[in-house]
């Protein structure tokens, strides 16, 4: 690639002997950045000398380490280099793998060598984990590809935050190399979406692409899913007689790193970058939480975090509350704000700012849209957030908040969304709560919802509708469908299949999916004729459907079966002491899955017992997915 003018200029500028060096640390540097550094390096030179300018490329050589490795903007690399990596701790570690007892020197070898590579797993997160499935990871080169993208991609960015390329007067939000790398990122997912095929029991198939573009994956949907979000809550606290503040939180002085009408750094930066701010202000939130817990202040409503200029988070809250509470509210809420280098603060509003909502005046959901708009897909809005009418923010935000894993928006407070989505994709009618819950749902009625499931100022523990999970396995073979041990050796902690309600469970999933690429041959994945017959009569139809498929939706065993059971088989009655005496699971909670296990492991040897024993202990639900609505 053709050197830019200010690099051939500085290169000329330098001596001989330093020419190389710089040329070689300018090169290993975003080709978007090559332009801005040479320049500081040219100042410099001119300002100060060549020795300060050669002081400035040594320091830079430093920062464009990550681990024992060059600073990579290139995938096509960081491909290359995550197999590398995956090929030489699986040969470190191979003489010792297959000893059980050797896991955990194994697991040490593999957190030093990601150490090295600039990866660090703290002991925290380690214990999350087994060590063996740590292990897996670090075997495997797709865990080192998504590390090491983060990890340079995030080394990339601080390294223009300090350079000054992320500000109001360079790149707002987010520097241009990081745009372009979510850009590539963003066409690569979409290119494996188009590429891949997902066929389900009854024969239909879909790209992934296409199912990505029926759920809030798209931002339309997800826009729209969140207004009608915070319109119920404010309809909620309209007619509860609550009141409505709009709250925003600022981070202290030492995480902003450019001023933001001349552009020019900030000398109270320490360096930290957008990443430490969020993890301040959710350390905040957390105290102001616990505070607000402590004098009995039951706030609901949204979050919002959003860029400044330079990249450095502050949040935006729109909370709902008692009249009473909203006085404590604020006065917990500024302390907790201020609490950190109070000296610096001549203003409190540029920490805190609560702003009282009046509801003759407008309304919440309309003053916190243009938020939710903007750090979406920007619909409605030409101007960036601090108000630059030449930038189109939605693409930078979310290239910003992609590279630091910033969460942009959070619920506090009320009903679980994840529920409310089952429920908007039962296909005909139930009964009882779990209809009325439905029937807000399919009305898009987020305060009808929220009302069925006991109110806004209820716990999620008490809330009348909640979410089912199972892990199935097949009856003949005691193996487990649809494998609910990933690639790592973990087992999965149970997929939804529905909803329940006071012990009753309706399935809103009723298909398996064979996820293939196009073109695969999808003829091991069998396709029942009389699922496909019963699919014609109509969508009312599906839950009989299932049924005719036999490892996939089981019938539930009254408690009393596994009595008379045990009478049947005296020759195992000693080793099933345990589970006679235990007490059998309610059919509609997760415990199933463990106690399964156990009555397998027991009698998987007993012949003719095996198919009885397991459709005694299995409810009839089902893994399968029901993506799709007609």
């Amino acid at each position: 690639m053709k050197k830019l003018a200010t690099v051939e200029k500085l290169l000329q500028k330098v001596d001989f002997s330093d020419r190389a060096r710089i040329d070689k640390t300018l090169q290993n540097l975003p080709y978007c950045f090559q332009g801005h550094i040479a320049g500081i390096g040219l100042g410099k030179f001119d300002k100060e000398g060549a020795k300060a300018c050669n002081a400035y490329f040594y320091d830079l050589d430093d920062k464009l380490k990550v681990g024992l490795d060059c600073l990579l903007s290139d995938d096509d690399l960081l491909v290359k280099l995550a197999k590398k990596a995956a090929e030489e701790i699986t040969l470190y570690i191979a003489p010792f793998d297959d000893d059980n007892d050797d896991d955990g020197f194994c697991l040490s070898v593999g957190v030093q060598y990601c150490k090295q590579r600039g990866i660090i797993l703290s002991p925290k997160a380690l214990s999350r984990k087994p060590a063996i499935a740590w292990i897996a990871r670090f075997k495997c080169d797709l865990w080192w590809l998504r590390q090491l993208r983060r990890l340079h991609g995030r080394a990339s960015e601080s390294l223009g935050i300090g350079s000054g390329l992320v500000n109001s007067k360079k790149g707002v939000y987010a520097s241009n190399e990081c745009v372009a790398r979510r850009k590539e990122q963003v066409e690569r997912n979409n290119q494996t979406l188009a590429d891949l095929l997902a066929v389900n029991d009854a024969g239909n198939e879909y790209t992934l692409s296409e199912l990505s573009a029926l759920s809030v994956s798209n931002p339309a949907i997800r826009r729209a899913e969140l207004m009608v979000r915070m319109s119920g809550f404010e309809k909620l606290a309209i007619e509860a007689g609550h009141v409505g503040e709009f709250l925003t939180f600022t981070t202290p002085s030492r995480f902003h790193s450019h001023h933001g009408k001349t552009g020019f750094k900030n000398k109270k930066w320490d360096g930290s970058n957008p990443r430490a701010g969020q993890a301040y202000l959710c350390a905040m939130w957390a105290k102001i939480r616990a505070a607000l817990d402590r004098s009995g202040i039951r706030a609901y409503g949204f979050r919002v975090a959003e860029p400044h200029h330079d990249g450095t988070p502050h949040w935006h809250m729109m909370l709902f509350m008692e009249s009473g509470h909203r006085v404590e509210l604020r006065k917990i809420c500024k302390a907790y704000a201020l609490e950190d280098t109070p000296e610096e603060v001549l203003d409190a509003s540029v920490r805190f700012k609560a702003v009282a909502i009046n509801w003759a005046k407008g309304s919440a959901t309309g003053y916190i849209a243009k938020y939710i708009s903007k750090n979406i897909d920007g619909t409605g809005h030409d101007e960036a957030l601090d108000g630059d009418k030449k930038e189109v923010p939605a693409s930078r935000v979310a290239a910003w908040a992609g590279c630091w894993g910033i969460r942009q928006f959070q619920q506090i407070g009320e009903s679980s969304v994840t529920v409310w989505r089952e429920l908007r994709r039962l296909p005909d009618e139930e009964s009882g709560t779990i209809e009325a819950a439905r029937l807000a749902a399919d009305a898009s009625d987020w305060a009808e919802y929220n009302r069925v499931q006991g109110g806004v100022m209820v716990g999620r523990s008490k809330h009348a509708v909640k979410l089912a999970k199972w892990v199935e396995f097949d009856l003949h073979t005691g193996e487990f469908i649809d494998s609910p041990v990933n690639r790592y050796g973990e087992t999965s902690a149970g997929r939804v299949f529905g909803v329940m309600c006071a012990g009753v469970a309706v399935v809103t999933r009723l298909w398996r999916w064979k996820i293939g690429r196009v073109g695969d041959n999808f003829d091991g994945f069998k396709v029942d004729e009389d699922l496909r017959g019963a699919l014609a009569i109509g969508i009312s139809q599906r839950k009989q459907a299932a049924l005719l498929l036999p490892t996939v939706v089981r019938e539930p065993s009254p408690v009393k079966s596994l009595s008379s059971w045990f009478i049947e088989n005296p020759a195992i009655e000693e080793k099933m002491d345990y589970i006679r005496t235990a007490s059998t699971p309610n059919d509609s909670v997760i415990e199933w899955h463990e106690f399964s296990n156990k009555v397998f492991d027991a009698l998987h040897m007993v012949d003719g017992v095996i198919e009885y024993g397991l459709r005694g202990f299995c409810p009839s639900w089902s893994p399968v997915n029901n993506c799709t609505r007609e």
